[in-house]
């Protein structure tokens, strides 16, 4: 199945919401960096009850958004 991610880095707080059928807005505290793909992937696990494992990044589409392939 695949998820999207609408990541937004920088925000005062961390936050997950849920808006639309597998489309998720993520607000995370710290800036978009070569870890971000690990960290967004450790914090979909914990929300979503999926081991870390069976989540892959896919892609960035055009408008930014993260894609993510949950097994």
């Amino acid at each position: 199945m695949k998820i999207t991610v609408k990541a937004r880095f920088n925000s005062s707080k961390d936050s997950f919401q849920k808006f639309g059928p597998n489309m998720y807005l993520v607000y995370l505290s710290f800036p978009e960096d070569e870890d971000s793909v690990k960290i967004l992937i450790s914090y979909l696990s914990d929300k979503l009850g999926v081991p870390s494992p069976r989540i892959n990044f896919f892609d960035k589409d055009s408008a930014g958004n993260w894609i993510f392939d949950v097994r």
